[in-house]
């Protein structure tokens, strides 16, 4: 297969339109997402959690988040990232 190379991504052919309602849509999504989840396994620990208030859901969620990306340290050195990025 021939190397093509492009100055500009808009020189680039998009992606090829896929048929509505087609079955392969669905093989497709399930694959991408199985392969999403490969690269970045999220940890959800079974429970139901109740809050006070909105505020206090939105706080442990946001440190959830923040958890699920200190365990990830290595790759977010690697890709540039720094606790800046993480929502805080």
């Amino acid at each position: 297969m021939p190397v093509r190379k492009f100055r500009s991504v808009a020189d680039m052919p998009g992606a090829q339109p896929r048929t509505p309602l087609d079955p392969e849509n669905l093989r497709l999504a399930c694959s991408l997402t199985q392969f999403a989840y490969w690269l970045h396994p999220m940890k959800h620990i079974p429970g139901v959690r109740k809050y006070r208030s909105v505020e206090e859901a939105w706080q442990a969620r946001k440190e959830w988040v923040r958890s699920q990306l200190v365990d990830r340290l290595p790759v977010r050195r690697i890709a540039g990232l720094t606790d800046s990025h993480v929502a805080a």
